[in-house]
This record gives C-alpha cells, sequence and structure tokens, in this order.
C-alpha cells in the first residue's frame, strides 16, 4: 500500500492541546483577569514585550497564569500578548520582528536555522512527567491492540512536517511498517471522529482530545481507547519536552535580554506555582478564560505539566534531529544543542518558593 504524499507543512505541536478555533488575524488583547497581587518593587525599572501565541493552545499555560496571577507585574515587566490563527503565522510575527517571543515547536530552529533563519529557543515548555504523554490511540473494537496490528490500516498523523508527523512516520519505518500503512492527516479535533467514522484507524491524541475521546470510547463502546504507542516509546526517552512557550530571534535576544529573562522567570515561577495541588482549580479556571472553553471540559482533561526547570532532557535535542532526518524534514547534519538553544535565561532562574 502507498504511503499517501500530503503537502509539506512545519506546523509545531506541539504538542501542542487544541480546544477551540481563533481567528487567523493578529490581535492585540488584554487579560481576562487580573489578580490583585503585590505592586512590583518601585525601584525596578518597568520593561516591556510583546509576545505571541494561540488562544486555542492551552498546554502552555504558564504565561496565562503569569499574566492573570501578576507574575509578570511584579517582575516589572508588561507582557503584551498578540494572538493569531496559526502556528505558521506564529512564526511569521516573529521573523517579521512584530512580536519578541512566541509560543511555537522546540523543531523551529532545527529546521530554520540552516534555512538562515536566526531564531533559538530560550525556553523548554511542556514535558511528560507522571502519566502525561500524547498518544497514538485505536477504537477499543477495532481489533487493533499492538503496533503489528497497524498493518495495512490507516494512522492519522495530524500533518506533514509537523513532530506528530515525524513521530508517526519514523516509528512505523524502524518498526519496518511505514510501506504497510497508510498516512493521512486530521486536524487534533477530529482524531475520535476520525476513527469512528472510518476515515483513520489509528490517530494522534492530545490533551484535552484524549480524555475527552477515552470518555465517548466508554459510552459508545464500554472501553477506553487502545493506546498503540506514545511519543515517549517513539522518542526512547522518558520525560520527554512537547513543545516551547519560548522562540526568539537572535537580534531580539541581544537587544531584550533582560524582558526575556524576566519573562522566562516570571513564567516558570507561575508553572511552579500552578503546579501546587492547591493552586490547579485555579489553573484550570485560567485556561477557561484564555482559550474561551468551558471549565467542565478542561477540568476532564489531564493538566499538562509545565516545566519546572526550562531544560531539555540530555539528548532530546540531538534525537528529535535524527528523526528529523530519518523522516527526511531535515536535510543537513544535527545542530548542537548551544546553536539551538539559548541557555542563559534558564541558568539565570531565580524561583520563588518553589
Amino acid at each position: 500500500m502507498q504511503h499517501k504524499k500530503l503537502a509539506a507543512l512545519v506546523l509545531g505541536m506541539m504538542a501542542v492541546l487544541l480546544a477551540a478555533a481563533c481567528s487567523s488575524d493578529p490581535t492585540a488583547t488584554a487579560a481576562p483577569t487580573q489578580s490583585s497581587g503585590p505592586a512590583p518593587t518601585p525601584t525596578v525599572e518597568r520593561l516591556s514585550m510583546k509576545y505571541g501565541l494561540l488562544s486555542f493552545v492551552s498546554t502552555e499555560w504558564g504565561p496565562f497564569v503569569a499574566q492573570s496571577e501578576g507574575f509578570y507585574d511584579r517582575a516589572g515587566l508588561d507582557v503584551e500578548f498578540v494572538f493569531t490563527g496559526g502556528f505558521g503565522d506564529l512564526n511569521t510575527l516573529l521573523l517579521a520582528g512584530e512580536v519578541d517571543a512566541i509560543l511555537g515547536a522546540f523543531t523551529t530552529p532545527m529546521l530554520g536555522r540552516p534555512q538562515g533563519q536566526p531564531v533559538k529557543l530560550i525556553s523548554a515548555g511542556h514535558n511528560t512527567r507522571e502519566d502525561y504523554n500524547n498518544w497514538y490511540a485505536a477504537l477499543p473494537n477495532s481489533g487493533i491492540e499492538t503496533l503489528a496490528d497497524v498493518r495495512g490500516k490507516t494512522v492519522n498523523m495530524f500533518a506533514e512536517g509537523s513532530f506528530a508527523w515525524t513521530i508517526a512516520h519514523t516509528y512505523l519505518d524502524s518498526n519496518g511498517l511505514l510501506d504497510d500503512v497508510d498516512l493521512v492527516g486530521l486536524p487534533f479535533q477530529e482524531a475520535y471522529s476520525g476513527l469512528v467514522t472510518g476515515r483513520s484507524d489509528v490517530g494522534i491524541f492530545i490533551e484535552p482530545f484524549f480524555s475527552l475521546a477515552n470518555e465517548a470510547s466508554i459510552a459508545e463502546f464500554g472501553k477506553p481507547l487502545n493506546v498503540i504507542w506514545t511519543f515517549e516509546d517513539a522518542m526512547g526517552m522518558d520525560d520527554i519536552v512537547l513543545a516551547t512557550p519560548s522562540l526568539a530571534m537572535e537580534n531580539t535576544i541581544a537587544t531584550k535580554t533582560e524582558e526575556l529573562q524576566r519573562f522566562v522567570t516570571a513564567t516558570i515561577n507561575a508553572q511552579y506555582w500552578g503546579w501546587k495541588e492547591e493552586n490547579r482549580p485555579r489553573v484550570r479556571e485560567i485556561i477557561a478564560e484564555w482559550t474561551n472553553t468551558d471549565v467542565a471540559v478542561i477540568n476532564k482533561a489531564k493538566l499538562a505539566p509545565g516545566s519546572l526547570n526550562g531544560r531539555f532532557p540530555a539528548g532530546q535535542l540531538q534525537k528529535t534531529q535524527q528523526l528529523l532526518n530519518q523522516a527526511g524534514s531535515l536535510t543537513t547534519p544535527p545542530l548542537p544543542d548551544e546553536d539551538l538553544f539559548d541557555m542563559r535565561f534558564v541558568r539565570n532562574l531565580e524561583l520563588v518558593n518553589p
């Protein structure tokens, strides 16, 4: 069976969690809620920056919490959120210098720097601590229970060029199955309906769609989805990073170093605060507010574990480039970590009451 060729899309994931659609025109938006926390220290010079993101991506909830709970304000940083409709639009804003940093895929500098785009990671994003992951799964009545059962089936891998596509392509290739499956691309929010309607036999699931799909599967078939493999399986690693809240251009890193340092520090402090059990209900409320999603839906989903140190596991950036090479998305040799990730911002973290 011939593997279907899809138009190449260099999309971020990541991982990315989609809950609603959003306008494709960038607009600056004020925070829906703001805490009445203590005012910033008067001696701290107030700085400002613009941050590009998607209102329907809630896995990287740190900036939402940092804005709503006053972490940026107390750091003396005014952060203007600029929302846009897709990851490609975010990259366009960044390259045009219209924002100082963006939410995005950690594969962006891997694919962009060989083409002359001076973009770098300045912090790692949510990861697979505890039981969190991204999952490739099938219906419980599909007869697909192991990887070998995927032969002759159709796999939804989101979109060619995305990290989800790279994971599917290389994992199937490494297990001798790539030529015996069809690959299709469906939006994350259609992963479950794609299985039910027969458009795919195995699909990529991220939150909240994984939890919602399991709920629907139990109601319809009496059992949750069969997980066939995860991102950790495909990477051969534990506790991998799935995305990044912080990509910036080299010239911005040089000219707005202090702004970016405050941004990274406040965001990770917000994630420390939000990961505490007693604060998680408030985090879910904030996610619902920013993503215009019913909080009942957010409450059903696994809360993405925000990074607590802004770092990638040893070897992940190199392993990811190897997979991109294997998938044909990257045709140049892997770059060293320091060419992709400017670690000064995570080395200089000042954590408050972790």
